[in-house]
């Protein structure tokens, strides 16, 4: 039972780490929306996309060590890019981190692998989670003001948008794939149940021969039992 249970862990840990870094490389495309520090990224589409379609992961790891390699990430590109940065540079990423951080802890409360039944129930459940993030975001930030929570909630329902139709083309191509290993398997079937009449009918072909053949061999015997030998 606890090798079962540390195998289960080792391929949580794992996938959470391959995501994160996935996340992270696709949150280095991003907009900076009001002309400042707040950024709208699109590595939130692959984490939300990721935690619809994935249930052996750990969403709080994949929140953190997301968050933290993408304001890593940011900072290095910035230092590289340009020579007008500061020693706080990696500072002026953490809200971006937490950002991702609190994704995963959304997910860990409310799994979005759980509203996958129902399209519009994930949509929602995606629109609220951009925009609980983005808005405790800008709070450490402090940049609230009523237009970033308008752009916010804009931003929020086309990337929900993008989210669920990302999720409905996976999950047709899902079904597709295992409507396709279906009919395979109903073939191989079909075939070994066609051997198996096949051989069936020889067995039986065979048994009647085997059945003549003691029979002209009985008939025989009992035609030359009475004959006298010479």
């Amino acid at each position: 039972m606890k090798e079962k249970i540390t195998i289960k862990t080792k391929i949580c840990l794992k996938n959470s780490i391959l995501f994160s870094i996935l996340i992270s490389i696709f949150a280095q495309i991003y907009i900076y929306p009001f002309d400042s520090r707040f950024v709208l990224g699109i590595g939130v589409i692959a984490i939300g996309f990721i935690f619809s379609i994935s249930k052996n992961i750990c969403p709080i790891v994949i929140g953190a060590v997301a968050g933290i390699l993408t304001a890593i990430i940011r900072s290095i590109i910035l230092m590289i890019s340009s020579s007008n940065y500061t020693n706080d540079i990696v500072i002026h990423y953490i809200p971006a981190a937490v950002f991702y951080i609190s994704y995963g802890i959304l997910d860990t409360i409310f799994p979005l692998s759980r509203e996958k039944k129902s399209i519009i129930h994930l949509f929602f459940y995606l629109v609220c989670f951009d925009i609980i993030c983005n808005i405790i975001e800008i709070l450490v930030r402090n940049m609230f003001s009523v237009q970033a929570v308008k752009v916010i909630i804009v931003t929020a329902l086309i990337r929900g948008t993008i989210q669920c139709i990302a999720f409905l083309i996976y999950n047709y191509h899902s079904l597709s794939i295992k409507k396709a290993e279906h009919q395979k398997r109903y073939a191989e079937l079909n075939l070994m149940v066609s051997q198996i009449h096949a051989e069936a009918f020889y067995l039986q072909k065979s048994t009647s021969d085997l059945n003549n053949v003691m029979k002209e061999a009985y008939n025989l015997y009992e035609l030359t039992k009475g004959t006298p030998e010479y």
